[in-house]
C-alpha cells in the first residue's frame, strides 16, 4: 500500500513538472522574463534599484499597452460619483498611492525610481502596478 503511494504520488510529480513549457524571452542583468504555458513570467533579482531597472527593460511594452488602456482608454470612465464628484482611474490610482505610502518599505520606492529609465513613464505607472496587479490583467485582457 505504502509502495502504491509512492508510486502515485512519483508519478503525479512527473505528469505536473514535464508538462509546464518554459520559453526564455529575454534577459536583464540577474532578471529575466519566460513564457510557461503561455503566461508570462517575470523573474527579478538583485538590490531594489537593480530589480526595478530589470521590470522596466522587461516588460516595458506591457506596461505601456497596459497603462495606455487604463489612463487612455479607459481614463474617462467614472469610478465613482459622489454628488458633482467623479472620480477616474489615474485619481484613483493617485488617492490610493498617498494612503498607503506610509506602509509601503522604502525598497519599493526604491525599485519605483529605477523602473523609470526603461519606461520612460511616471512613478504613478509603476506604484499602480504595484498596487493594483489585479487592474491590469483586466485592464490588458479588454
Amino acid at each position: 500500500m505504502k509502495t502504491a503511494r509512492t508510486a502515485c504520488l512519483v508519478l503525479f510529480v512527473f505528469v505536473f513538472t514535464t508538462s509546464a513549457q518554459a520559453q526564455t524571452i529575454a534577459r536583464c542583468g540577474k532578471g529575466w522574463l519566460e513564457k510557461i504555458n503561455g503566461y508570462p513570467v517575470l523573474h527579478l533579482k538583485g538590490s531594489p534599484h537593480e530589480m526595478g531597472y530589470q521590470h522596466g527593460a522587461l516588460l516595458k511594452e506591457h506596461v505601456r499597452k497596459n497603462m495606455y488602456n487604463l489612463l487612455e482608454v479607459k481614463g474617462d470612465t467614472t469610478l465613482v460619483e459622489l454628488g458633482p464628484i467623479k472620480v477616474k482611474p489615474k485619481a484613483a490610482i493617485e488617492a490610493i498611492i498617498e494612503i498607503q505610502k506610509p506602509y509601503v518599505p522604502n525598497r519599493y520606492f526604491e525599485e519605483m525610481e529605477a523602473f523609470r529609465p526603461e519606461q520612460a513613464s511616471t512613478c504613478v505607472m509603476h506604484a499602480s502596478q504595484i498596487s493594483f496587479p489585479s487592474c491590469f490583467t483586466a485592464a490588458a485582457s479588454h
